[in-house]
């Protein structure tokens, strides 16, 4: 009995793990950027695609 709450506890803490993913600012600043005029972009003027 004592060891499943062993591997319980292991199976607690090991799932209370953080992923940290880094984004460069500059790459993150123009992706948001090209979601945002996609997002406001008028109905029937074409979007371009290529990155400013």
């Amino acid at each position: 009995m004592k060891k499943i709450w062993v591997i319980l506890a292991v199976a607690l803490l090991g799932a209370c793990q953080t992923v940290d993913v880094f984004f460069p600012q500059e790459s993150a600043t123009k992706a948001a950027d090209r979601i945002i005029s996609d997002v406001w972009q008028p109905a029937g003027k074409p979007v371009s695609k290529e990155p400013k």
